[in-house]
């Protein structure tokens, strides 16, 4: 599970990177009322990309049709509880940790997805109505 993590985390770094830099770009042109619907729209609509397929890359991973991080969650986190000061117990509590990970990490890229919906579809009524 860890492996399968490890190639896509370089491109999920570089995403949220540019975003950060798209927000700030945003962000130094409203101060200067120099922002314009097209700017947002098309940087909106390029990360949105970026972000979409990083989605689609963690679902296939997460849920997909063998071998997938969900099935050894649930195979080999939920069903097996461990209690009691073990080494067994730590050993469950991180591949817990790591099965909520991949969780969280699918949630954001589903929130940035829509974060960025929502931006290109403002953008797009302020264009509108000019």
């Amino acid at each position: 599970m860890l492996t399968n993590m490890r190639r896509y985390f370089p491109y999920w770094v570089a995403t949220a990177s540019l975003s950060l830099v798209f927000i700030l770009i945003m962000l130094y042109l409203i101060n200067q009322r120099q922002l314009l619907p097209g700017i947002v729209i098309m940087g909106s609509f390029i990360l949105f990309i970026l972000w979409i397929v990083g989605l689609i890359v963690i679902s296939v991973q997460l849920w997909g049709p063998s071998g997938s991080v969900n099935g050894n969650c649930n195979l080999y986190v939920s069903s097996n509880q461990e209690r009691g000061p073990t080494l067994a117990t730590l050993a469950w509590l991180q591949q817990r940790s790591i099965c909520q990970s991949w969780q969280a990490a699918w949630s954001f890229q589903l929130v940035g997805c829509v974060l960025l919906l929502w931006m290109m579809v403002m953008a797009y009524q302020v264009y509108r109505e000019n």
